[in-house]
């Protein structure tokens, strides 16, 4: 719900840095939303995909690369035989590293949600805490009364 715009004559990476910086001294979970006119915002799950996407991509050149560095030439079965065993072996890793992300994501969600429970938790605490000193403050006002004979028990006080 709060904003920060800043600007750099160097790049735009820099007004980034500057404008997450700034925001960070201030509140929790800075991201971005805009670069000038230009919305950017992506959700996590968002972010998760693009990382997911270029690892399967990036996995695929990794085995080929591989595949060659191994001494296996480029058209034949041996080739074809290494690179989809490796292909398939890089891909089932960035899924998992995917999966390992995520729970990451998940633990960090369940601890700020935690956090915030026992907050509410001393927040009512303190109001029950309020409440019995103001009770207690009640009654010893009600007995002085009494001592003072300043009401009667039952029937003014």
């Amino acid at each position: 719900g709060y904003g920060n715009w800043y600007a750099s004559q160097n790049s735009q990476n820099e007004a980034n840095s500057l404008a997450l910086n700034n925001c960070s001294k201030r509140y929790n979970e800075c991201v971005l939303t805009f670069e000038g006119n230009t919305y950017i915002y992506k959700t996590q799950t968002q972010r998760n995909e693009i990382v997911l996407s270029e690892a399967l991509i990036s996995a695929t050149g990794k085995a080929k690369t591989e595949c060659l560095d191994l001494g296996f030439n480029e058209g034949t079965n041996d080739y074809a035989d290494c690179n989809l065993k490796l292909s398939s072996l890089y891909k089932e890793e960035a899924h998992e590293q995917q999966k390992i992300l995520i729970a990451q994501q998940q633990a960090k969600a369940a601890k700020r949600q935690a956090a915030a429970a026992e907050a509410q938790a001393r927040a009512t605490e303190q109001q029950a805490y309020e409440e019995r000193r103001r009770n207690s403050q009640a009654q010893i006002e009600r007995g002085m009364k009494m001592l003072s004979g300043g009401c009667t028990l039952g029937i003014d006080c």
